[in-house]
């Protein structure tokens, strides 16, 4: 089971990461273990036990995937077997459809290699590779991005999208360790070094995506 924060007036209300919980009983039942210190310090929250495929995030490897080449077929090949990796670390995506993905999976592994060389095949795998990466992104953890390397068009990859993460620790909150803040919008904890180094983990502390 996984943990959704949210206030104790025993009312139902919005979760602290942004999804409504109207059953009052869960709240009275969730008293007893309080993890969130940012949830605490803002609400005077209580964690409150939901299942885990709304909720389950998995860790994401910074770099790349494909790189020195835009034939779509090498595309075809490295994106299905990215978004594949990707279904099957993940029980949840916030916009993702795992069957719908699956299938897409499929079709793209059977499109490696493009008959004749048709225009018209060409554009319906040129369709499948923006396809799968519409799917890559849902699968992204927050401040995190799937596609090309703004340096280098012909690497794709996952990256960190630092501007938006400098964008929404204007809004950061203190948690109990003085190198953590909370995220309030994305529902993450943040470390960043002196040195620049990035940690996002979710409210669990488990490490989602980091950079250096």
């Amino acid at each position: 089971m996984a943990k959704v924060h949210m206030g104790t007036n025993g009312t139902g209300g919005a979760t602290r990461c942004g999804r409504w919980i109207d059953n009052p009983e869960a709240v009275t039942q969730a008293l007893a273990q309080v993890t969130c210190k940012a949830c605490l310090k803002a609400y005077g929250g209580a964690t409150v036990v939901a299942p885990e495929e709304k909720r389950n995030m998995a860790q994401v490897s910074m770099g790349s995937i494909s790189t020195g080449t835009l034939r779509t077929e090498d595309l075809l090949e490295a994106f299905a077997s990215a978004l594949d990796e990707r279904i099957r670390a993940t029980t949840w995506a916030d916009r993702g459809d795992p069957r719908a993905h699956e299938r897409l999976v499929w079709e793209a592994q059977n499109r490696y290699y493009l008959d004749d060389g048709r225009d018209e095949r060409e554009e319906e795998a040129a369709e499948i590779v923006n396809e799968l990466t519409d799917a890559l992104n849902e699968y992204c953890p927050p401040f995190v991005y799937f596609g090309s390397h703004p340096g280098d068009g012909a690497d794709y990859g996952f990256w960190p999208d630092v501007d938006a993460l400098e964008a929404e620790m204007r809004y950061a909150e203190d948690t109990a360790d003085a190198d953590t803040k909370y995220l309030p919008d994305a529902n993450v904890l943040v470390q960043v070094s002196d040195h620049g180094n990035i940690l996002v983990m979710d409210v669990d502390r488990r490490e989602l995506w980091s950079c250096v």
